[in-house]
This record gives C-alpha cells, sequence and structure tokens, in this order.
C-alpha cells in the first residue's frame, strides 16, 4: 500500500472487501514507540454490523467478528485489516487476511 497522510483519512467511507458499507472514517491510533498504524476508528453507517450482531453472530462470520470490535459510537478495526486507501477505505474482515 501507497503511503497516505492521515489528515486524508477522516470522513472517508470504509468498506469491507465484499463491498458492505461499515461507515466513515472517524480517526486512527498509531503506537507511539514504534510509529505502526494499529486500529481504524470508523463512525458508524445504517448497514454497519450492530454490536449484537458481531457478538451473537448474526450475519457475520467467526473472523469478522474477531477483526470488528464495535463500542457504543465506534468501530474498531485493526490496522493491518485495510487493504486499501483511495476514495475510500477497504478492510479485510475475512479469516484469510493476516493477523
Amino acid at each position: 500500500m501507497s503511503t497516505v497522510l492521515a489528515s486524508a483519512l477522516p470522513e472517508k467511507p470504509v468498506l469491507s472487501a465484499d463491498g458492505r458499507k461499515l461507515g466513515t472514517v472517524h480517526d486512527l491510533t498509531i503506537d507511539p514507540r514504534s510509529g505502526d498504524f494499529e486500529t481504524l476508528l470508523v463512525d458508524p453507517g445504517p448497514h454497519a454490523p450492530a454490536r449484537r450482531q458481531v457478538e451473537s453472530g448474526g450475519e457475520h462470520d467467526a473472523a469478522e467478528r474477531d477483526a470488528v470490535d464495535r463500542d457504543d459510537e465506534r468501530i474498531r478495526i485493526p490496522g493491518d485489516a485495510v487493504t486499501a486507501v483511495g476514495d475510500q477505505v477497504i478492510v479485510e474482515l475475512s479469516s484469510g487476511r493476516r493477523r
């Protein structure tokens, strides 16, 4: 993935690799010691997985439940799940992604 400025990310749409709209970028977290990108914070859209769906299994597979941590306001997606950044941010939530 090419270099992208963090300032360019807020408000970009976030989609899963299979095309589902998860919401828009709110912020990101970076490890202050290593400088590694840790977490993408997403403001959920109307089609984002609800916490109860993620916890109970709902329409989402086990890998997605492991990848998506939804609190009351934001979805937290591990940085290594981000596969592409352009006009939108694409995240891979399947079991095939690297950990």
